[in-house]
């Protein structure tokens, strides 16, 4: 399957799956919005390494404030 382009979101992207799952999209070459809940030094690493194969931003993000 072609990802290429395809716009992904991952929540809890600076630890665990939410990382590898980011990284992973990013190196498909998909434009990747990275979100985090306290851990912004590790969101940056990830945003940092998925810059190297395309777009990505990094985003804060609680979800406990919706709903």
């Amino acid at each position: 399957m072609n990802l290429e382009g395809k716009t992904i979101l991952v929540t809890g992207s600076s630890l665990g799956i939410g990382r590898e799952t980011a990284s992973q999209f990013a190196r498909e070459r998909c434009r990747v919005i990275l979100t985090y809940f306290k851990g912004k030094a590790a969101g940056k690493e990830v945003l940092k390494e998925c810059l190297k194969h395309g777009e990505a931003a990094l985003y804060q993000l609680d979800i406990r404030t919706y709903g």
